[in-house]
């Protein structure tokens, strides 16, 4: 402060009170040395912004940090410094106390156990024609032989280049079940994007159609879903794989540089897709719209989450990429009175009924 806090005034001694500085628009903190000796703290706080337990809160914490500072060497450098007062290092350890049990399984895994609970439920919706989980399972089973004959193996990386289809999510699946992990190609990336992350990652095959396969030229071995394919010879029904191995390959924008692959583990996606549905619970009468291109890892929620849940799951068609939930082209696909949509970067979209107490799944 600009002015003395003691006045002896013919031997009359008074000590003003601090009552503001001024207006505030936030705090404004004033140290000031005292008589005795010590520091003095003033807080002035905007009232609109601050309750009188928040402002002492915030005092108590400054005169906390000016305490632990005098008690220290003066080389200890600041970030070594504990600011936080004891009752405030308990809170954070409540609020972080969020550690639980991961299930030691994998996708695949987890989509057979679900094939097994209802393998006559329908579960994939594609422009007016659907699959039970038993025959999307049988179509997994067979592509995954395909993979196999082509050289992949566990470890290995499968480049899917298919619009939205169930052959995509038939490939995604594939991949797992034959113990590789998936890289995600939008077949409208431009093609010199597509060569790049080909060559980068190093594919065991490219599982694409004949027109992008011309387009991108893969040296790599090709699968192509639009020919006739020999039928693969039997061999074990699944490769068996853990939650260390890889799910999935994606790709950054390279907005900030050249694109960069990112490994994702199935224990990591388990995690995030067993935690989606402990929270919004999917079932049976749900509905997921799948829209997100599998290039961008928000898809991996629409293309895998719904078919471990019991849900359906719901594709507008590849040439649908205006459509918004409850368009003529979205409500169709879904045929529901529910349906969920997993839009990019989770803005989600849930109608209809919704049993009291269940949490809604966005906004």
């Amino acid at each position: 402060m600009a002015f003395d806090f003691g006045h002896d005034i013919a031997g009359v001694y008074a000590r003003p009170h601090h009552l503001s500085a001024g207006p505030v628009e936030d705090l404004t903190v004033c140290v000031y040395a005292g008589r005795d000796g010590g520091l003095h703290l003033d807080v002035d706080a905007n009232p609109a912004l601050y309750t009188e337990p928040e402002v002492r809160a915030h005092l108590a914490r400054l005169a906390h940090l000016f305490r632990t500072v005098a008690a220290v060497p003066a080389d200890r450098p600041l970030h070594a410094l504990d600011v936080l007062p004891p009752a405030e290092h308990a809170r954070l350890a409540g609020w972080n106390r969020t550690s639980h049990a991961v299930p030691g399984t994998t996708l695949p895994r987890l989509f057979a156990d679900q094939v097994r609970r209802t393998p006559d439920a329908p579960a994939l919706r594609f422009e007016g024609r659907t699959l039970t989980y038993a025959r999307l399972d049988a179509a997994v089973q067979r592509r995954a032989r395909e993979l196999r004959a082509t050289g992949v193996r566990r470890g290995s990386v499968v480049a899917v280049a298919l619009p939205r289809s169930p052959e995509l999510v038939v490939t995604l699946y594939a991949a797992h079940r034959a113990g590789a992990a998936y890289l995600p190609l939008d077949p409208d990336y431009p093609t010199d994007r597509l060569r790049l992350m080909l060559a980068d990652a190093g594919p065991a095959c490219l599982v694409t159609d004949a027109a992008t396969a011309a387009r991108i030229g893969a040296t790599t071995p090709v699968l192509l879903v639009d020919r006739d394919l020999p039928a693969p010879a039997p061999d074990p029904a699944e490769v068996p794989v853990t939650g260390a191995d890889p799910a999935y390959v994606i790709y950054t924008s390279g907005s900030t540089g050249r694109p960069k692959g990112v490994v994702v583990p199935h224990r990591g996606i388990v995690n995030r897709l067993l935690w989606m549905q402990d929270t919004y619970r999917l079932d049976a009468a749900d509905r997921v719209l799948q829209k997100t291109p599998s290039s961008f890892d928000v898809s991996v929620w629409e293309l895998f989450w719904p078919l471990l849940a019991g849900a359906r799951s719901c594709s507008p068609g590849p040439a649908s990429t205006a459509t918004r939930p409850g368009s003529p082209t979205s409500s169709a696909a879904s045929g529901s009175r529910r349906r969920t949509s997993c839009r990019r970067c989770w803005s989600t979209t849930s109608t209809s009924r919704r049993p009291p107490g269940r949490p809604r799944c966005g906004g």
